[in-house]
């Protein structure tokens, strides 16, 4: 495993622990077309199930600063 694994690991743990939704998980190869492939097929299907929201744009750098 890499260090980039390593940290997303670590951002995944800290989101579980403040309760924040999310699906992480580990699989086998790294940047390979294979591993894409199969991630694209398991997850496009939940970004595009009904009941999802996305913000309708992302917070900008002054904004989150004032919060």
């Amino acid at each position: 495993k890499t260090v980039g694994f390593a940290n997303n690991k670590q951002v995944s743990d800290i989101l579980y622990d403040k309760g924040i939704k999310h699906i992480f998980f580990e699989m086998d190869g790294g940047h390979t077309f294979t591993v894409w492939r199969k991630c694209l097929e398991e997850t496009l299907p939940v970004l595009f199930q009904p009941g999802v929201v996305m913000p309708a744009k992302p917070a900008t750098p002054a904004a989150e600063k004032r919060n």
